[in-house]
């Protein structure tokens, strides 16, 4: 979970700009835990969407998809 929250935020920082603000909000909704994570950043492209849970798959900050075997 420590590397899900790392990822979450770290990519919310990095596809933002400089003057643009990331949200985290921990929310406890009947016996459920919410953590949110909002950008105001570049967001993925359409034609990435379907790859972004590829293991080896990266964006850079253009949003490019590079894969590594």
């Amino acid at each position: 979970m420590q590397r899900v929250m790392d990822n979450l935020i770290s990519n919310s920082i990095k596809f933002s700009g400089a003057n643009e603000r990331v949200e985290i909000r921990l929310r406890h909704v009947d016996n459920d835990i919410y953590i949110d994570v909002r950008d105001f950043g570049m967001g993925i492209p359409d034609r990435l969407l379907p790859f972004i849970f590829d293991r080896f798959s990266r964006a850079s900050r253009r949003g490019c998809v590079v894969k590594t075997l």
